[in-house]
């Protein structure tokens, strides 16, 4: 899972990175567009960013719900290692994860922030 806040201005991304880790990223984009901060933070980090931020949440705060189950999902469907102690999925367990992420990105096109 991953968190990503792009802004123009600096400050909020490395606000963020200092204060809950991650990484930042300055993007140039083409002109007349200016270019962009990029904060991002993954996996345990982010579970940890979102249910600290989940009580100010408005209009992200279904997908912050989602994001923070399925992450916790992950975690707990390590399934039987194989040769290389890699984590085998069950079907059942890459199912439950489609149907997350169907549910994410239709709640992202409903608010027509679509990424």
């Amino acid at each position: 899972m991953l968190v990503q806040v792009d802004m123009v201005d600096g400050f909020i991304p490395q606000w963020l990175c200092d204060s809950f880790g991650g990484s930042i990223l300055a993007r140039k984009r083409k002109e007349p567009r200016r270019a962009i901060t990029q904060w991002q933070i993954a996996n345990q980090q982010a579970t940890k960013f979102l249910q600290a931020i989940l009580p100010y949440l408005k209009i992200k705060k279904e997908q912050a719900e989602i994001a923070i189950i399925f992450q916790s999902q992950r975690m707990k469907s390590g399934g039987i290692k194989g040769k290389r102690g890699q984590a085998f999925k069950t079907n059942e367990d890459m199912a439950v994860e489609e149907s997350q992420f169907l549910m994410m990105q239709n709640l992202k096109k409903q608010e027509g922030t679509y990424v």
